[in-house]
């Protein structure tokens, strides 16, 4: 077991305000780019117990001076305040400060911090960043170095210590240390010098470790995790890895600000709409965005004879399709500007972008869109809560989840215009955990199944009989149910080899498509249906993701996979019982979104500074 988590005393803090403790940060340093890997987990040190909520542990500074991060283990959250809300209130969010003045006010507010919330516990602090051009690390503890080395008694005082590259990379773990051995860090050290020109294979290799971690300590270290890289020009690049999302506080320059004040004030209007300090989402400190890059396609071979097609791409050069109907209309998002943030936008046809009427805050999508015409997904308001919306083609918007819940989004909406989605049971967070399956009736009011036996979850599909997919997460187990607004019926698992199964799709037959992810971390693709049960396409893989499935046989399957680095698409034809390639470009990761009942694929190609909206067309 995890030695930083176990050896914490009992709190002081009142069993109102749950202590939670997190359980494992990689920090890597290159001459080039910086990198920080996290997983999600809380642990309830009173009651020994994982916490359900998801918890990202990273704080992103943008700087004229520096850029970085800082990230933490030990104390991940007291009540209902995460330690990165600490962390922002400590620098007074500004980021002005130097990373040496950051530094230090961590190091000066940590001891009294951690004497009134947890006495005698274990924590880390870790400032990371580029400071005139040179990566360093600043760890900032009360019982160890950067390099492991442990102090024979914690104390309430927090001491430094830096490590500045200046030959190899370096990796730098906190929390569950004893899950990264010696040679594995040298791996990662290789693996950096090797691939120094490809930071997503390095995020990738980041993620495997923490899925390795996850696997010895399952209670302590959850399997999905959230890889952080900035280089040294403060070019930033995000990337989730599994099915777990959640926020990345960012503290950013007055420059950044006013970028995205301009932007809101372009889509908005002057004066209608507010922001709420330090929760903004990250515009950068690049005004312009790079050069277009060339896009080539693959010679890899390719079944089957769908065509690619790029869609056009907005000012921001970040457009993501999440959806298709048979007419060719395309929803999704896409961001306005570069670095700022992604709105809902649809494309009416291959050279036709327009943004969605949104509700006056930072960020939103479009998920799903019928015959009809008729789009559903979620906008945040002004006070960045996110509400479901439903779009029509006559450029109206509605607001469906504001009445029923303060945090809400729709996911899924069918032919007769049932939608599902999820609504926040909480009355102010919006976090995960507090997430619960929601249906919107075409006629009636809408039904939140709120009892899920102390998980939560979400719709994520409707087939048009109105019977719901539902996916529950009960800790770090996921599962499928069918809810038609009344009763819920759970489908259990595959196999007991299974983790986890998140269900994707729900055919027009009531059937069932989705990955089941293995106690060993490998995936299948499986499917479930009334007659003959649980099923399995093929066989178990560690890099095979499904996207997305058609809800008419024969059934075709998409997703991604890894060929020569690059997550590349994949397109399974039940006709033929085969996976197969589809045509795609080389240098960038593909991720397929959406396959409708004619063929017509939606997803983009993404690299650290690029991504291309695309279509795939059946010939």
């Amino acid at each position: 077991m995890c030695p930083g988590i176990l050896r914490q005393r009992r709190s002081s803090v009142s069993n109102e305000e749950t202590l939670s403790a997190m359980t494992l940060n990689i920090t890597l340093l290159t001459s080039e780019v910086i990198y920080q890997a996290a997983d999600y987990r809380l642990y309830d040190v009173n009651s020994k117990r994982p916490e359900r909520q998801p918890s990202t542990k990273a704080i992103i500074f943008q700087n004229p001076d520096w850029t970085g991060f800082v990230t933490y283990t030990g104390i991940g959250r007291v009540g209902t305040t995460h330690t990165g809300e600490f962390v922002r209130d400590w620098v007074d969010n500004r980021s002005d400060l130097s990373f040496r003045e950051v530094a230090e006010r961590i190091q000066s507010a940590a001891g009294p911090w951690i004497l009134r919330y947890a006495p005698g516990s274990r924590q880390t602090f870790v400032v990371a960043g580029f400071v005139e051009g040179s990566p360093e690390a600043a760890v900032i503890s009360n019982f160890e170095r950067w390099h492991g080395a442990e102090e024979d008694e914690v104390s309430s005082v927090f001491f430094e210590s830096t490590v500045r590259l200046k030959g190899r990379p370096e990796v730098v773990v906190t929390g569950c240390r004893h899950v990264v051995p010696r040679h594995r860090r040298r791996v990662l050290k290789r693996q950096a010098e090797k691939a120094s020109v490809d930071p997503a294979r390095i995020r990738r290799a980041l993620a495997d470790v923490i899925r390795e971690g996850a696997e010895s300590e399952p209670d302590l270290i959850s399997a999905d995790c959230f890889v952080y890289s900035q280089d040294r020009h403060g070019r930033g690049h995000e990337e989730t890895f599994g099915h777990v999302r959640t926020d990345l506080p960012h503290v950013l320059p007055d420059s950044a600000r006013q970028a995205v004040e301009s932007l809101l004030d372009d889509h908005f209007g002057e004066g209608t709409w507010t922001m709420k300090s330090g929760t903004f989402a990250r515009s950068g400190s690049n005004p312009e965005p790079p050069q277009d890059c060339v896009l080539t396609l693959s010679t890899l071979p390719v079944n089957g004879r769908h065509e690619i097609v790029q869609l056009v791409n907005p000012e921001g050069r970040r457009a993501t399709p999440r959806a298709v109907n048979s007419s060719g209309l395309i929803v999704g998002e896409a961001t306005p500007r570069w670095q700022g943030p992604s709105y809902p936008a649809m494309w009416q046809d291959v050279t036709s972008l327009v943004f969605l009427p949104h509700f006056g805050g930072l960020g939103g999508q479009a998920l799903s869109v019928n015959e009809s015409g008729v789009i559903v997904g979620r906008s945040e308001t002004s006070d960045r809560a996110s509400t479901a919306c439903v779009w029509r083609l006559d450029g109206s918007v509605e607001d469906i989840g504001s009445r029923v819940g303060s945090h809400s989004g729709a996911v899924t909406i069918n032919a007769s215009g049932d939608i599902g989605g999820w609504v926040s049971i909480h009355a102010v967070e919006g976090g995960q955990a507090h997430f619960r399956p929601a249906f919107w009736a075409r006629t009636g009011n809408p039904v939140i199944l709120e009892d899920l036996d102390g998980g939560w979850g979400q719709v994520v599909d409707m087939n048009e009989n109105g019977i719901a997919l539902v996916r529950v997460h009960h800790g770090p187990s996921a599962e499928a149910g069918l809810w038609d607004g009344v009763k819920l019926n759970m489908l259990g698992q595959l196999s007991p080899e299974v983790r986890s199964f998140y269900p994707k799709r729900l055919t027009a037959d009531g059937g069932v498509v989705g990955t089941a992810i293995m106690h060993s971390s490998k995936r299948e693709i499986a499917t479930w249906d009334q007659r003959d049960g649980w099923g399995s396409l093929g066989a178990a893989s560690h890099d095979r993701e499904l996207s997305g499935a058609s809800t008419i046989p024969p059934q075709t399957l998409v997703g991604d996979t890894e060929r020569e680095d690059f997550r590349v698409p994949w397109l399974w034809d039940h006709a033929t019982n085969q996976y197969g390639l589809i045509p795609h470009y080389v240098h960038h990761h593909h991720h397929l979104s959406h396959v409708s009942n004619d063929g017509l694929i939606v997803g983009n190609a993404s690299s650290d500074r690029c991504s291309h909206p695309l279509l795939w067309t059946p010939g």
